[in-house]
């Protein structure tokens, strides 16, 4: 064989080669072959963030309502407001034996419960003496309360309430007996009692909720509570009443009279709001209960999308322009508002339309901008966007 005719041979077996080698990659999986090949998603990842940093803001299931009379009232059922103090029990003994000699003592622990000391007046231990020696001796929370000899107990120990706490202990004993050895003092009580009167003072107050939309928040311009109080002025106590324990009114109403108390209506949240009325003293039926507020115009829908400084750049070399879209719920209602972009107006004519899109360039600016849409019918906004498109 030739040495040129080798040399051929060997060039047409290297491009056989090569192409079945190509064959083999292209019916490779996609995986395997980018693997071999070094095919990678680049572009397509690059088209998808490129998407997701030309939207600047996206929104959806916006409702917005357009309100003629501009006020909202929120109503608040009846209360009442009053404290209830009853004589209670709080323990109860039917023998109660206690000594002390030389060489033997015996003393007696009886424990009973105020759980708010405040509230708790006029507390009473009463008791039948059935035997008696020395002198018996009463301590209420480690403070003496007695300490006497006593046949009888004509009238009820008091105990004072400035020993009382909520878990409270009476330590019953008798006094020693001196030189006298052979003797002991001792004690028989029958029929132990603690009383006392105790306040109930859960309803000196109410506290109801109402509910502020953020629409109405964001176009707050007055707010006022409105409210009736039935009461007897020479019975009752100071009326305070709270809006989200903001204090808006502290007195006695005028009885019988309806009440009305302007207020900030930065006390008012988005959300739950709490309205509390609470007394210190004597019984009120408040009625007509309601919180007015007054917006500035009807609740808007408000929000922000940033540009940079080289987004703008393609805005004003006229590469891209800013494109707002309104995309409604149905094309059968009519659709009309005024749409504010950095303080300036645009206005939505009135129509019926499924979709309404607008280039919004000359309204944008570096950095933060904002977008508020004042309705002036009501209107559902299924999806809203801005975004950067090609020109």
């Amino acid at each position: 064989m030739k040495k040129g005719q080798g040399a051929i041979n060997a060039a047409v077996l290297v491009a056989i080669i090569a192409g079945l080698i190509i064959l083999y990659i292209l019916f490779l999986p996609g995986e395997e072959r980018r693997a071999i090949i070094g095919e990678n998603d680049t572009s397509s990842s690059s088209n998808v963030n490129d998407e997701e940093e030309n939207i600047l803001l996206f929104d959806e299931e916006i409702k917005l309502e357009f309100m003629t009379d501009k006020t909202i009232d929120h109503e608040i059922d009846p209360i009442n407001l009053y404290t209830r103090t009853e004589g209670i029990k709080l323990k109860e003994i039917n023998s109660l034996y206690v000594r002390k000699g030389w060489f033997d003592k015996k003393t007696r622990e009886v424990t009973f419960n105020t759980e708010e000391p405040e509230n708790a007046d006029n507390i009473l231990l009463a008791f039948n003496v059935k035997k008696s020696k020395g002198r018996l001796v009463i301590e209420l929370n480690g403070n003496e309360v007695f300490n006497n000899e006593i046949l009888t107990l004509d009238e009820p120990i008091k105990l004072p309430k400035e020993y009382l706490t909520e878990k409270n202990t009476l330590l019953v004993y008798t006094s020693g007996v001196g030189v006298k050895f052979w003797s002991t003092n001792e004690y028989i009580l029958e029929n132990l009692q603690i009383t006392g009167d105790i306040t109930d003072v859960s309803t000196r107050q109410s506290k109801n909720l109402f509910f502020i939309t953020d629409e109405e928040k964001s176009s707050l311009d007055e707010a006022t509570l409105r409210f009736s109080a039935e009461c007897d002025p020479t019975e009752v106590g100071i009326l305070d009443v709270l809006i989200n324990n903001q204090n808006i009114y502290s007195s006695v109403p005028d009885c019988g009279s309806l009440t009305i108390r302007d207020f900030s209506t930065s006390y008012l949240l988005s959300g739950e709001n709490s309205l509390i009325f609470r007394t210190g003293k004597g019984r009120y039926l408040i009625d007509q209960i309601n919180v007015k507020t007054k917006l500035k115009e009807s609740p808007a829908y408000v929000n922000y999308f940033t540009l940079t400084g080289e987004q703008i750049n393609d805005i004003e070399d006229g590469n891209k322009n800013v494109n707002l879209t309104l995309e409604f719920i149905d094309d059968e209602e009519d659709k009309e508002a005024r749409i504010i972009i950095n303080g300036a107006t645009l206005y939505m004519r009135r129509i019926k339309d499924i979709e309404f899109s607008k280039v919004i360039n000359s309204y944008v600016e570096e950095g933060s901008n904002s977008l508020k849409i004042v309705p002036v019918v009501s209107i559902d906004i299924k999806k809203l966007r801005v975004e950067l498109v090609e020109d």
